[in-house]
């Protein structure tokens, strides 16, 4: 087991020696703890006359006695002033021969060893820990500190007298707590001060890299009373290390019922006790930076169970309001069920501030809706009104307190909204809905929830037709289906997967296409005909400036849920509001292959080839020179190397065979020998040699648009078939079609 984790077991199964507030108790020990500063002064004389010859040290019976008389009026300080809870003496002059030692009382020298015994026979006379630990001081050297110097002392690598380590954490000290600080100071500034007054560089070495700390390290004792060990330990241990005593003591105690023993409340005491310091950790913003640190929601969980077994609604209150919104669902849960309705009122403050914390209406509903379901799941006949009441409450707070909306919050508003009643729905829900309307996803989820409230007779249809008739009257007068940069909430833990299945942080879109598409079906079956008629105008008016991607990803879909929607409803030539279908599809279509599709590409040739010569320069091969200057040419297709045979044959061996590749355009090179002089035999004759540059196809634009005319056809089919296209498209389906097939 961790050294740390047991010393504060040890420490909790000494508390019968302590008082609940955790003061040592000492019948020897004055009222009147003294001057400190002179305590310190005597305790140091004491300890600094302890040598390796036992002659000349102060060990005999009254010598001790005042020693632990002074031990005792330094307990009596810290117990009535709540100051110098640790005190340090330092080993010093022994940096050197402890430097590469293993921290433990057997590597003490012997002068060492004997102040250690001689001190830890007198703690513990006096209830007090004694440990060893490695001090760093460090001392600002800088210029402009020399006239007040500062000194920063700190602890680390405490352990037992006997090697086992307590704790790893750096813990910084004050330099009062050690006992001989003025004395260690000043040698320390004379160290310092004998050196350079004005640290220069060395030559070549920037100022900046001139010393600006000087640091020294050695071992000292350490004295806790055994009173203020716990609050040390649990100060200076690891989150990790709190969090596993956390739990294991929380599955010990005892639920409280009636008057407990002693020895329970002091238990319950020091659990509290050390659940406060972990708070206090999980707050520091250095939370984290340790790979031991357990994950935040599951430290603060650990607290909250220890929180509710021992029914302490502050501790349960400061835990709460940490990071309530990282807390899992089933954490609420437990809330709930351990919640006692007749001290409910002493819970609600926590919780309360837990809530206002949170800025998602759906996750606030859901945290409410875990705590009910908690605390029914003990008895789900237990009589609930007094929290059902006080969740209607929180609703309503909800409703005027959040700014920020999302798609989800507009189901739940409704589905609330269908549970509490006609007065809640017109009173508080729908012109919620109706503000909150200039965030499309919410209104339409709000209105497409309303809809189906109405259409399972959970509410009237006629409530359900005036809701979404309000909220639309604001929403469409703004709507677009491009999203606007808003600010993505963090999570509930437990809420990822409802959330990631309804709101892509990704997605351009201000609404999705099925949203939409479920929209206009729900004012078809309402007979809401301005509202289905808005629908497809402000979608006409969206298509005619849609880019590529929106028509590929946003309407096509659309139109693909539109055509069925139709066949749902038997919308056809002859109903009176096909044209405003037709329209749309007309609209979505050819727009779709122009900016999908595109023009066919024409590329200008780019006629430049890589150089095929042999590097040597001109007045060693012209030949090969000029090759790589036709070669090069950006426009030439055609070009003539003038020599003898032997020229013309290793101009010849330099040309590449089979496709090359221009920047532009996929092509190759072929050769002839034109006869110019008048004997063609003779392989000393200068002949010419003409290099032809022939190109069949570009290299990427061509083939991508090909792709994307696949891609098209295949999308426009996979809506429907032309016969159904004809229908669709009626007196533009030629001209739709006609663009289409020239493209293709």
């Amino acid at each position: 087991m961790n050294r740390a984790l047991s010393a504060m077991d040890q420490t909790l199964a000494n508390t019968a020696m302590n008082t609940i507030s955790g003061v040592d108790v000492d019948d020897e020990a004055s009222d009147d703890g003294g001057d400190i500063e002179s305590i310190k002064s005597l305790l140091c004389d004491y300890l600094d006359g302890i040598t390796e010859n036992p002659s000349t040290s102060p060990e005999d019976d009254d010598q001790s006695k005042a020693f632990g008389d002074l031990l005792a009026q330094w307990v009596a300080h810290w117990r009535k002033n709540g100051d110098y809870g640790t005190l340090v003496y330092m080993l010093v002059d022994r940096n050197e021969e402890y430097k590469d030692r293993e921290l433990g009382l057997k590597a003490l020298e012997a002068g060492d060893r004997r102040k250690a015994h001689f001190l830890e026979a007198r703690c513990r006379q006096r209830s007090i820990c004694l440990y060893l630990a490695k001090i760093r001081s460090t001392i600002d050297c800088r210029v402009e500190k020399r006239l007040e110097p500062k000194i920063a002392i700190s602890l680390h690598g405490i352990c037992e007298l006997n090697g086992g380590s307590l704790t790893d954490k750096e813990i910084r000290l004050e330099t009062e707590s050690v006992i001989q600080a003025k004395s260690f100071t000043d040698k320390r500034f004379r160290e310092v001060d004998s050196q350079k007054s004005y640290p220069t560089p060395v030559d070549g070495t920037s100022p900046l890299a001139t010393v600006n700390t000087r640091v020294s390290e050695g071992w000292a004792l350490l004295m806790v009373p055994e009173g203020h060990k716990l609050r040390f330990l649990t100060d200076n241990a690891n989150a990790a290390d709190l969090n596993i005593w956390i739990a294991r003591q929380t599955e010990l105690i005892q639920t409280q019922n009636g008057k407990l023993e002693d020895a329970e409340q002091k238990t319950r005491w020091a659990l509290a006790r050390v659940c406060k310091t972990q708070i206090n950790n999980i707050r520091s913003f250095t939370y984290g930076s340790n790979s031991s640190d357990p994950k935040k929601p599951v430290a603060l969980e650990t607290v909250i169970h220890a929180s509710l077994k021992l029914q302490d609604t502050i501790l349960l209150q400061d835990a709460l309001t940490v990071s309530p919104r990282e807390l899992p669902l089933t954490l609420w849960e437990e809330i709930g069920s351990n919640l006692d309705l007749r001290r409910f009122s002493d819970y609600q403050n926590g919780i309360n501030q837990a809530l206002v914390q949170i800025h998602s209406f759906q996750d606030r509903y859901i945290v409410l809706q875990s705590i009910l379901s908690g605390y029914k799941k003990i008895d789900p006949d237990t009589e609930s009104q007094p929290l059902q009441l006080w969740i209607s409450d929180k609703i309503e707070d909800a409703l005027r307190e959040i700014r920020q909306v999302e798609e989800n919050d507009g189901r739940i508003l409704a589905t609330i909204g269908a549970k509490y009643g006609k007065d809640f729905l017109n009173k508080k829900a729908i012109p919620f809905a109706k503000k909150s309307g200039s965030h499309h996803a919410f209104a339409l989820a709000f209105a497409i929830q309303l809809y189906d409230e109405g259409a399972s007779k959970n509410i009237d249809t006629e409530i359900a037709k005036s809701g979404i008739r309000e909220v639309l009257s604001t929403t469409f007068p703004m709507i677009t289906i491009r999203s606007a940069t808003t600010h993505i909430k963090h999570p509930i833990v437990g809420l990822e997967t409802l959330r990631d299945a309804n709101h892509s942080p990704q997605s351009r879109w201000s609404v999705s296409p099925d949203c939409l598409a479920d929209l206009l079906d729900c004012c078809i079956n309402l007979n809401l005909k301005e509202e289905e008629f808005r629908i497809l105008q402000q979608l006409w008016l969206e298509t005619s400036s849609a880019d590529a991607e929106a028509l590929q990803y946003f309407f096509l879909p659309f139109v693909k849920r539109l055509r069925q929607i139709m066949q749902d409803h038997n919308i056809s030539p002859s109903t009176r509001n096909y044209p405003n279908y037709l329209f749309l599809f007309q609209q979505t279509i050819s727009m779709f292959i122009i900016r999908y599709i595109g023009k066919e590409p024409f590329l200008p040739v780019n006629a430049a080839l890589p150089y095929m010569g042999c590097g040597k320069q001109k007045i060693y091969c012209h030949g090969c020179s000029d090759l790589d200057d036709f070669l090069q040419h950006p426009e030439g297709l055609a070009g003539d190397i003038i020599g003898n045979g032997e020229m013309r044959e290793h101009v010849k061996s330099r040309l590449l065979h089979g496709e090359l590749c221009s920047p532009t355009h996929v092509g190759y090179l072929d050769s002839k020998t034109i006869l110019t002089g008048t004997e063609p035999s003779n392989p000393e004759a200068v002949h010419t040699l003409r290099v032809n540059k022939w190109f069949t196809r570009p290299i990427i634009p061509e083939y991508a648009w090909k792709q994307r005319v696949y891609a098209a056809n295949d999308m426009i089919q996979d809506i429907a078939k032309d016969e159904e296209w004809k229908l669709l498209l009626g007196d533009k389906y030629d001209e739709c079609m006609q663009l289409r097939a020239v493209m293709l």
